[in-house]
């Protein structure tokens, strides 16, 4: 994931006013695994995606990921 996009990730974050721990929670991630997603290390998987997407009622998704 690519600076600009790893900044979309945390604006929403922030937007929904949630820390990095609740995140994690409501998309049934580690707490590490959301972090990795935040700092660019790991990209995101289909269902991470998908789960997103539907938690946060999202319906381009691609805007904060890609």
């Amino acid at each position: 994931m690519n600076y600009k996009k790893r900044e979309k990730l945390i604006e929403f974050r922030k937007k929904e006013k949630k820390t990095q721990e609740e995140m994690a929670v409501e998309l049934n991630l580690s707490t590490a695994m959301y972090k990795s997603l935040e700092n660019g290390y790991k990209n995101p998987s289909y269902c991470t995606l998908k789960k997103f997407a539907e938690v946060f009622k999202i319906k381009n998704i691609y805007e904060i990921f890609f």
